[in-house]
């Protein structure tokens, strides 16, 4: 170990730097245009399982890594939310970077969470084998919040929040 990396942070700060690389060259590869395919996805899946294990741990117990990662993907989804929707996400607004956090919180919690996610779905959720299953249940649950929140009751929910904030911090 002292050969290859010096110390014991020497050891974490490669691991840190594998799997940095990892997470975000799999991510950067369905932002760049790729066509997604399932070779792409099974690529992915293959390619990330003991890193995300580790982005798990490290993102529980607060490590560097986790930190970066986070901001990373928060990053990635403020260009996302800011190419996709331009008018509801413009540059430089305080809500673009907001939503863009709370968009990679959802993702990162079903990693942090996985143990309690494992036992409620009755797989290991962060198997290989098992993976997708997250990827699909998080699109579903998209797919239909943005139904619901556009429906009536949807509508008056996100309102009332909206008034709420807006009565106690009317400068926001």
């Amino acid at each position: 170990m002292q050969h290859h990396f010096g110390s014991k942070e020497g050891l974490r700060e490669a691991c840190d730097a594998h799997v940095r690389a990892a997470m975000m060259g799999a991510a950067g590869q369905v932002q760049d245009g790729v066509e997604v395919t399932p070779d792409v996805i099974q690529g992915m899946y293959e390619a990330n399982e003991l890193s995300v294990r580790y982005l798990a741990r490290a993102l529980a117990e607060g490590w560097g890594v986790a930190a970066v990662l986070f901001d990373e993907g928060a990053d990635a989804a403020e260009r996302f939310l800011m190419e996709n929707w331009p008018d509801d996400f413009p540059p430089h607004e305080s809500k673009v970077r907001e939503r863009a956090a709370v968009m990679a919180a959802m993702h990162l919690s079903t990693i942090v969470l996985h143990a309690h996610l494992s036992r409620r779905m009755g797989v290991d959720t962060l198997s290989r084998t098992n993976l997708p299953r997250l990827g699909i249940a998080m699109a579903d649950v998209y797919a239909h919040l943005g139904q619901w929140i556009t429906s009536g009751p949807g509508d008056q929910v996100r309102q009332a929040v909206t008034d709420h904030h807006m009565k106690e911090h009317p400068r926001d």
